[in-house]
């Protein structure tokens, strides 16, 4: 029986050094030959397609060989080539999800997400008790110091909400 491997070499390589992959799953199904993708590192990559067992990338290549997806925590936006990969910021997915007990004041959270993605749009309407909203964000929420996202309660209550106790991050977790 042959298996086929699925193949990927990186946009930012030069042609003497490329980093190929290839791996036994394919990541992202609805990618074609000459597309691309960005890593969980930000890294583009083409897809070269899909072959049988016996591929042999270039001899000047350094080659990783993978059982499994070793793209499987990369962002799912396909571009359709590396010059576009390279140019186009990584929008961060998150599932902003209201999980106050608060009592005293309103219970509303508004996200107030500073920095959306390009081809994106934001609505800062307040969060209740149970709900949620995908944000689409430049900077990676999680990762930041304070600048970039604060939200606040609907009514200006202080202290403001605090994340894993008054709201949670879920990065890729949109419905």
């Amino acid at each position: 029986m042959v298996n086929n491997v699925y193949v990927y070499y990186n946009c930012q390589g030069q042609q003497m050094n490329l980093t190929y992959v290839i791996q036994t799953e394919k990541f992202l199904n609805d990618i074609i030959e000459g597309e691309t993708f960005k890593d969980v590192n930000g890294i583009c990559w083409i897809y070269e397609g899909e072959f049988d067992s016996s591929y042999i990338a270039p001899p000047s290549a350094i080659i990783l060989n993978y059982e499994g997806n070793f793209f499987s925590t990369g962002f799912q936006t396909i571009y359709e080539d590396c010059e576009t990969c390279l140019i186009t910021p990584i929008c961060y997915e998150y599932w902003f999800e209201n999980i106050t007990t608060e009592i005293g004041h309103s219970t509303l959270i508004k996200p107030n997400l500073l920095t959306t993605c390009p081809d994106k749009t934001f609505d800062n309407t307040p969060v209740s008790v149970g709900n949620g909203v995908c944000l689409f964000s430049t900077t990676n929420l999680i990762a930041t110091n304070g600048t970039q996202f604060i939200p606040q309660w609907e009514d200006g209550f202080l202290p403001l909400p605090v994340l894993g106790v008054d709201y949670t991050l879920t990065l890729n977790g949109c419905k």
